[in-house]
């Protein structure tokens, strides 16, 4: 009986020693992991003039350094921890993978969306967008891109080249493309634009796009070579008369015929006459000018062809 009493109380001296040990270890645990989380979050705080990412855990909230989480998270040491797995981004579901050489990184975003407020209300979407990219030797991260849409009235793709800056007081990224095909760039949108099915579009198409953060602007500069587009029907207004007559009080030459068209043309449409419906050069301005912040003042492009379309199409 004393023996048994015995070996009950090492039992219980036992399992205390063991619960003892367990607490103290999974406090030290605990204060080892709260440390290891104030050192990171003391080496990410925003340096002076630094772009800053907000940060909020529960009532907490802080701001990290952007361009130490941007050149964390592109190291090889932490992409590698990555590589094979799928992470949920605004975009979209992201994978990442390494290779084929030594640097170089992949990653498939399929299917992928991009809320672009200078390009309207409606994000852009595409079925796959695949980059790839490296360091060079200012530590810029430089790659390739495709976008790709599956949709009618055939497959389609675009490739072109993009660059990463990660500065202090901003990130800026440039996307280029060069010498394209139009009929493949507007393949991206056919499932918003129904008249790809039987319009005949000619010419190339090159472009520089910046995308800058904090700030979100957006600059794009497009170059149009030999742009024609057939098919649609819209041909017979390369031939229409102006239907003004002059006032039969005035000369046909000064009166009503003529100076309507003058004044509509110098108040909407300056260079109709020097362009084939469409202003590339004020596209281009309007892309490059356009502030995309909420109320700022815009401007426009399009010119009296393309409103007459819109207004009868």
């Amino acid at each position: 009986m004393v023996r048994h009493h015995r070996d009950e109380r090492t039992v219980k001296h036992t399992l205390l020693s063991i619960l003892r040990w367990t607490t103290g270890i999974a406090a030290l645990l605990f204060v080892f992991s709260v440390g290891l989380l104030a050192g990171a979050l003391h080496l990410l705080r925003p340096g002076p003039g630094e772009w800053a990412l907000p940060l909020r855990w529960g009532p907490w909230q802080g701001e990290l350094s952007g361009p130490a989480v941007l050149r964390l998270a592109s190291h090889p040491v932490m992409l590698q921890q990555l590589v094979g797995r799928t992470l949920a981004t605004p975009l979209g579901p992201l994978t990442l993978f390494s290779g084929p050489a030594p640097g170089r990184w992949r990653g498939v975003c399929a299917p992928c969306t991009w809320q672009v407020d200078a390009l309207g209300s409606e994000p852009l979407r595409f079925d796959r967008v695949e980059f790839s990219w490296k360091r060079d030797v200012r530590m810029d991260l430089v790659g390739e891109f495709m976008l790709s849409r599956t949709a009618a009235p055939a497959d389609q793709e675009v490739r072109g080249h993009w660059q990463l800056r990660n500065g202090v007081q901003q990130v800026e990224a440039t996307l280029s493309l060069q010498d394209t095909p139009l009929a493949s760039a507007f393949g991206l949108f056919a499932d918003r634009l129904p008249e790809l099915r039987q319009a005949r579009i000619e010419g190339r198409l090159s472009l520089d796009l910046s995308w800058q953060w904090p700030s979100r602007a957006v600059q794009v500069k497009p170059r149009l070579d030999g742009f024609v587009v057939a098919g649609l029907g819209t041909e017979v207004l390369l031939g229409a008369l102006p239907a003004c007559r002059a006032a039969p009080e005035a000369p046909a030459a000064e009166g009503f015929g003529a100076w309507l068209p003058r004044a509509v043309i110098a108040a909407e449409d300056q260079r109709f006459f020097d362009h084939s419906g469409f202003d590339a050069i004020e596209l281009g301005a309007a892309f490059s000018s356009t502030d995309v912040r909420p109320g700022a003042a815009r401007r426009g492009a399009s010119t009296l062809s393309q409103q007459l379309a819109k207004l009868i199409y």
